[in-house]
């Protein structure tokens, strides 16, 4: 635990140095702008093929068009140990914040996302695309520690609120009170915690998940083709998508795919049983589920026995546990079930249907009614 207490150190001060790189960055600069331009199209990223295709490549253009002074040059992650230019930290961090806000009302926002980390990440020049990799999970582990996975102590002299905070809980007092005295932290619901943590392990498991992207045949030059298959703006040329192309990782996966997924849950179900922790377990394998047993078989299936038969019930033997940890341990439930159904069918698992996207958004019907009723 010592070891994963210190990766999540690591990524701290990683951000940091994105901190003072982010603020370094002059109003009115060429690199300015970039942030504002990267800052647009991840807002406009959407649950569409079409739109994450034309997204990223306006993504790629802007980083590749645009010189940028390092935010963190130190190596520390092995193969993703390239400096990380500002640009590239910023757009990290856009990513991640996105997630946090839309995930966690929204968890298949998850999907779009992490295709487009991916996607962005195989068309950069290698250098570049280690870059955007080390800066996202240096991100994600700094903005929610379970990603990791790891459990911060409650350091000596720590109030609770205070370590809290540290564990990711949103103080929703104002900075200070009347008078300028500090204000008393007031910290979120427990449920509005769980929602976020959820959505960020979700963000996490699909850019692990991310092994494909579809390019497009857009048949027109127009600048805003919107997402369906017609252009909005021509309305004649139709898009056409093309063969699925493999998402390069730099790493081979070792941080960024299957044999990551895998050992972040080896980490999770040898570390001491929390009550969070059912709470994490739960959208990881309902979003990478599928995809682990592919890759490993009844190695897999041996791993959700240990879920099933120990860990499963230490939860339910875990005193004071609530209704967000309950319902959690329910749905839990249900996902390894499933996936145990389907080893011992011996069938072939399928990725769940929601995290599919559609090619293209369907077109708007707007043709008026017609006298006999028809559209």
């Amino acid at each position: 635990e010592a070891a994963l207490l210190l990766e999540y150190a690591r990524a701290q001060e990683t951000v940091r140095y994105f901190d003072g790189a982010l603020l370094a960055i002059g109003s009115g600069s060429e690199l300015h702008r970039c942030t504002r331009e990267l800052s647009l199209r991840v807002n406009q990223i959407a649950r569409v093929h079409k739109v994450v295709f034309e997204r990223s490549a306006q993504i790629v253009s802007a980083l590749c068009s645009t010189a940028a002074f390092d935010a963190a040059a130190e190596p520390s992650l092995g193969a993703l140990g390239a400096p990380v230019p500002a640009h590239v930290a910023f757009l990290a961090r856009r990513v991640v914040a996105q997630g946090g806000v839309l995930i966690e009302k929204q968890p298949l926002a998850a999907v779009p996302l992490a295709n487009v980390v991916a996607r962005v990440a195989s068309a950069l020049p290698p250098p570049l695309g280690s870059a955007l990799w080390r800066a996202v999970l240096c991100e994600l582990s700094a903005a929610c520690c379970y990603t990791v996975p790891c459990f911060p102590p409650r350091a000596a002299g720590q109030s609770l609120d205070e370590w809290k905070l540290a564990l990711g809980y949103k103080n929703l007092a104002p900075a200070t009170a009347p008078g300028g005295r500090p204000a008393p932290v007031r910290l979120e619901a427990k449920d509005k915690y769980y929602n976020r943590l959820q959505g960020f392990v979700t963000l996490f498991a699909a850019l692990l998940a991310s092994d494909a992207y579809i390019d497009f045949d857009l048949g027109c030059g127009c600048f805003d083709r919107g997402p369906h298959e017609t252009c909005v703006t021509c309305g004649s040329s139709r898009a056409v998508s093309r063969s699925p192309l493999p998402i390069s990782r730099p790493d081979e996966g070792e941080r960024t795919g299957m044999r990551a997924a895998w050992r972040w849950l080896a980490r999770l179900l040898n570390l001491p049983v929390r009550r969070v922790t059912v709470v994490l377990l739960g959208p990881f394998l309902d979003a990478l589920g599928a995809k682990l047993l592919a890759a490993y078989g009844r190695q897999f299936g041996k791993l959700l026995e240990h879920v099933a038969l120990v860990f499963m019930p230490k939860v339910r033997a875990t005193e004071g546990l609530q209704d967000e940890e309950r319902g959690s341990l329910s749905r839990l439930e249900t996902i390894v079930s499933g996936l145990r159904e389907t080893l011992r069918a011996g069938c072939a698992p399928e990725t769940h249907e929601a995290l599919l996207m559609p090619l293209f958004k369907e077109e708007d019907d707007t043709r008026d009614e017609g006298a006999d009723g028809d559209w």
